[in-house]
Order: structure tokens, then sequence, then C-alpha cells
């Protein structure tokens, strides 16, 4: 018999956020990219739901949630996500959060750090100049010409959101990121979109923090090399249940 699924919806104002709980133990939180839904994680479900709560969420606008006329922020989102662990009554709970999903994740950390228990962040960025200048400069051009014609149609409206949210956020401070007092790993592929400097940088400003750079592998290392990512993964996670007092 497979596992169990309960799905829904929740309102965080006007918004319908749609979620996905799966396995029993002490929750985890999975927070998918830009223009993604829950499915990303399809390889991480399979295995982190022998031994946790799997929650996802699709994002405002993403997925099943539904969209409303206020502007998408990185805030924003971290709300959302704070509806949806009330909602289910959950007090705290691991988050892993991939690229934007990454940034709503720290964004979780620094405004509402009683909720979390440790954080994972894949291919994060805490500033636009972190990614490179080969996504960033098209992403640009790209949102330049949407907002613009962004009035023609409901779609080109939600594109320009999309692309707006990633060439205008996130935008962190290094204080902020010292001040984070959460277990956290950074994980991100040799060969991300995002400079191995900046990333490096992040894991280097919170405190204790753990980096893996997983080789011969790009921005989806969570598809691409989904066995070894998925072990670091479940490794940390252990072994900060293995420090916690009896």
């Amino acid at each position: 018999m497979g596992t169990r699924i309960e799905t829904g919806f929740v309102l965080s104002g006007e918004v319908q956020m749609f979620y996905t709980v799966r396995g029993k133990g002490k929750p985890i939180v999975l927070l998918h990219g830009n223009n993604q839904n829950w499915q990303f994680f399809e390889m991480q479900i399979a295995c982190l739901e022998n031994i946790y709560q799997v929650i996802t969420i699709d994002t405002r606008g993403h997925g099943k949630s539904t969209n409303d006329s206020k502007k998408w922020s990185i805030a924003l989102m971290a709300e959302d996500v704070v509806a949806v662990l009330d909602f289910l009554e959950i007090k705290v709970a691991t988050i892993l959060g991939f690229s934007d999903g990454g940034n709503i994740a720290l964004q979780l950390a620094i405004k509402h750090p009683e909720k979390l228990k440790a954080l994972v962040l894949v291919s994060t960025n805490i500033n636009p100049k972190g990614l490179k200048l080969y996504i960033r400069i098209p992403m640009t051009i790209i949102y330049r010409l949407t907002s613009r014609l962004s009035s023609l149609s409901k779609w080109i409206n939600k594109r320009a959101q999309q692309y707006e949210i990633m060439v205008l956020e996130p935008n962190f401070s290094m204080q902020e990121l010292a001040e984070i007092n959460i277990k956290t790993l950074v994980i991100a592929g040799e060969h991300d979109l995002i400079y191995q400097k900046h990333t490096e940088l992040i894991a280097k400003s919170i405190k204790n923090a753990r980096l893996e750079i997983i080789k011969k592998t790009g921005h989806f290392l969570l598809k691409q090399e989904y066995s070894i990512v998925n072990s670091i993964i479940i490794d940390f996670l252990l072994e900060e249940e293995d420090k916690e007092p009896s």
C-alpha cells in the first residue's frame, strides 16, 4: 500500500494555496523554484516520505495555487508558507528550498526563525548579482519587455511577475545572514546558474552552515544528481537530530 496523500487549499489573503502532505514523522517543507510546482520534487518526495512528514506547497500563481492582484515578492510568498504551516498546526519544520524557493526559505529564516528547525538551501542567491550574467541579461530583457506589455493579457502579466521577482529580488544583507542561528545546509551544482563564490559567501555568512558543491552538475541538481543530493540532505538532517538532547 502506498503512502497516504493529503491535499488541500489554504487561504492566504485572497489566494488559495495548494499543499500536499505525505508520510509521518518530523515535518519537512519543500519549496519549488520559479515557474515550477510541487512535482519538481518527485525524486526527493519518494526518498523523504519514508522518514519524514513531507509537505509541498505551490507558490502563489504556480501549479494549483491561485493568484490575486498583489505584486509578487519573496516576503509575500514567505507569508503564504506561514499561512499553510499555521493551518496544518505545524509549529516547527525543516524548510528545503530550491532556487526562488530557497530565497523564500531564507526569508522565513530571517523573519520567522522560531518556525524553523533546520534550513536546506539549494541553488539559492541572496541578491540578483548572484546569478551568472549569461542568464541574468536575457532575463532582464524579457522582464522589461513583458512588463511593458503586461496589460495586454493575464498570461503576459504573470510572466512579467515571474521575471520581475528573479531580476529584482532577493535583497538580503550580510547582517541578516549573520543573524541566522539555524542549522543550515547550502548546496549548489558545480556548473550552477549561481556563481560559486556567491554560494560560498552564503555558507560563510550563516553560522555553522555546511557547504556542498555537487560536481559535474548544474542548477537542476535535484533531478540530475538526485541520489547524491538526497543522501547529503538525509545525512545532514539525521546528523542534526542526533545532536538534539534526548
